[in-house]
This record gives structure tokens, C-alpha cells and sequence, in this order.
């Protein structure tokens, strides 16, 4: 059976032992994520996806790395130079040697992602960042799951990177940012309006993986951020209409 799931974040992570019952399983994960080390990322590189989401599952269902926690291990407040690369960051982690081989085919050691700090920021993020940054989001992804050898399919709803813009009841301008949906100061406030600035396309892939599939499955994720900022894009109600939805 094909399934897609959509999500992102660790709820999506608890779909993926639907691999271990056979079936044939898809991710397609939200692009407006803003916060944490992704948003750090992002403030200097407008150009990626967001890449925490894709990591998390990527990272979980991993069939190559038995020490899957060097993917996540973050860093202390460490200042570096911006023009640092790939290598020199990994070489500020003691387990990171063998990392540095591993990647050394790809060509993205030499690749600088203009941060100052490392703190927050983990592993995965930055090698999925520079992978983007070489070869282009969606390919740079693929990657990054060839290198996991990851069993599942995870692909970004749109190619781009987004911002979630949302109106409360009593707000008087928009709040800007995904990051915000957890502010418990304002989480009591209904949300009445929400959109996507700028507008994205939606990844044809996830249009055709959705169309193909025998069931649809909605994560256990935050509704907002991950579910309706992916139904904002233009393509996915249409598509969704006639199908099996859980």
C-alpha cells in the first residue's frame, strides 16, 4: 500500500514504522519553519528549505548509522569566523573524522554557511544545509537520504522556503513567523486569518506522490505549521479532494 503522510517535526517521526509493516511510505513536510537552528540558518541563507524537518525522520529511520545521535548532537556557544566551512566546523566535534570521510565524495566540505555561532545548531542540519547549498534543495535532500540510507521518501511541499504570516482575534497586524505559533503568551488568541508570503509552488513530486497513493495520512504534528501552512500552497486541497484521508 502507498501511503503519504503530511507533517513535519517530530510528529511526522511517528509514522515511519509503517516501513517495518511493508508499506510504502512518502513524507512530505512542511517549508516554514523558522525557528531554532533552521531560522539561524535561514537568516543567512534565504535560499534553503528548511532543514530540521527533513533531518528528524531522515536521521530516525536511518539504516547506515547505528550512532544516529552525532546527527543530533548540538553545539555549545562556539564563535567562528563566517568564511568557516563544512570541514572546519565538524572538526570543532570529537566524533566527526569519520563524518568528514564519509562526506568528502560530495564535494561539500569546502562549503562555507555563513553563520558566527555554532550554538544550537546540530550536525544534520548543517551537512543537509551544505548539501543544499551545492547541489540545490531537492537534490541536496536526496542526497542527504542516500547518504542516511534512509527506507523513506521525504520531500519539502514547495522548493522554496516560506514564511507563515497569521492574524488572532484581537491582533492588530500580522505575527510573522511559524516560530510564534508556541508562544504561550499569545496561544490562548484564535488564529482568524492565515497565508504564505511569498507565495510558493507546490513540489510537483509531492502533487504526483499524493495522487498515486492509496491513503493520506495526516501526522500527529502542529495543525498550523505543518498541516495548513502545506494546504496554503495552491495545488494540494485540489488534489486531496478525492482522496483517502486519515
Amino acid at each position: 500500500m502507498r501511503v503519504v503522510a503530511l507533517g513535519g517535526g517530530s510528529g511526522t517521526s511517528a509514522v515511519l514504522g509503517l516501513t517495518n509493516l511493508g508499506y510504502d511510505l512518502s513524507l512530505i513536510v512542511s517549508v516554514v519553519d523558522d525557528g531554532g537552528s533552521s531560522g539561524k540558518l535561514l537568516e543567512s541563507n534565504p535560499q534553503l528549505i528548511p532543514p530540521g524537518d527533513i533531518r528528524k525522520p531522515a536521521v530516525l529511520s536511518s539504516r547506515r548509522f547505528q550512532n544516529k545521535e552525532i546527527f543530533e548532537n548540538r553545539f555549545g556557544n562556539i564563535p567562528i569566523p563566517r568564511e568557516y566551512n563544512l570541514k572546519d566546523i565538524l572538526g570543532y566535534h570529537t566524533y566527526c573524522s569519520e563524518m568528514i570521510e564519509i562526506l568528502k565524495p560530495y564535494g561539500i566540505l569546502n562549503i562555507p554557511l555563513n553563520i558566527n555561532n555554532l550554538n544550537g545548531h546540530n550536525i544534520g542540519n548543517l551537512i543537509l544545509s551544505a548539501l543544499m547549498l551545492k547541489f540545490g534543495n531537492t537534490e541536496g535532500i536526496r542526497i542527504f537520504l542516500e547518504i542516511l540510507d534512509c527506507p523513506v521518501e521525504i520531500l519539502p511541499s514547495a522548493e522554496k522556503h516560506s514564511k507563515f504570516y497569521f492574524m488572532a482575534r484581537n491582533s492588530t497586524r500580522p505575527d510573522v513567523g511559524e516560530n510564534l505559533l508556541d508562544d504561550f503568551e499569545r496561544s490562548a488568541e484564535p488564529i482568524t486569518n492565515c497565508w504564505l508570503d511569498p507565495e510558493v509552488q507546490a513540489y510537483k513530486l509531492c502533487l504526483d506522490r499524493i495522487d498515486n497513493a492509496d491513503v493520506v495520512l495526516i501526522s500527529p504534528t502542529s495543525i498550523y505549521a505543518n498541516i495548513v501552512s502545506t494546504l496554503l500552497i495552491p495545488g494540494y486541497r485540489e488534489i486531496l479532494n478525492d482522496k483517502k484521508i486519515i
